[in-house]
């Protein structure tokens, strides 16, 4: 029983026979040889493509959602061509400097909107206390004037 979980002797086992090679030319060309006989413009069997139709962009038509479900194409603008950019290529160690200096830069920027509110809380601090300096000084005027007027009688 379980005769098949048993491992069976390399001796054993038998090997299926192996396939046979094909055989190969005894000269290979060589990749000048192929890219010359690629280039040959005689030998093409359709022409080359117009750069226009490679550069040309692919755009699809926007969709806008009114309703849950409900799908409305947006109106199809001309499309503008732009040239296309060459790609940049960036130093490994260029690039980490920058992303390095882009997130000091982040850094100090919070740094400075938490400097701005703290001086803004301060400003506003500073406006009410001078409000009630000129109340009181108004207070005061208003008492000195009801003073002269008990004193001097003026106004009376």
């Amino acid at each position: 029983m379980f005769d098949f979980l048993r491992k069976k002797k390399r001796e054993e086992l038998e090997l299926p026979p192996l396939p046979e090679l094909p055989e190969f030319p005894e000269e290979i060309p060589s990749l000048r040889s192929m890219e010359e006989e690629a280039n040959r413009p005689e030998e093409r069997d359709m022409p080359p493509m117009p750069p226009s139709v490679l550069e040309a962009p692919i755009t699809f038509p926007k969709f806008e959602m009114e309703e849950p479900g409900m799908v409305k194409a947006a109106p199809e603008k001309p499309s503008v061509t732009r040239p296309r950019q060459k790609e940049v290529f960036v130093n490994v160690e260029s690039f980490k400097t920058l992303v390095f200096d882009l997130n000091n830069i982040k850094n100090d920027l919070r740094d400075y909107q938490k400097d701005i509110e703290e001086f803004e809380l301060t400003r506003r601090e500073e406006e009410k206390t001078l409000e009630k300096w000129k109340k009181s000084v108004q207070e005061v005027q208003k008492k000195l004037i009801s003073i002269d007027k008990k004193l001097f009688g003026v106004g009376e």
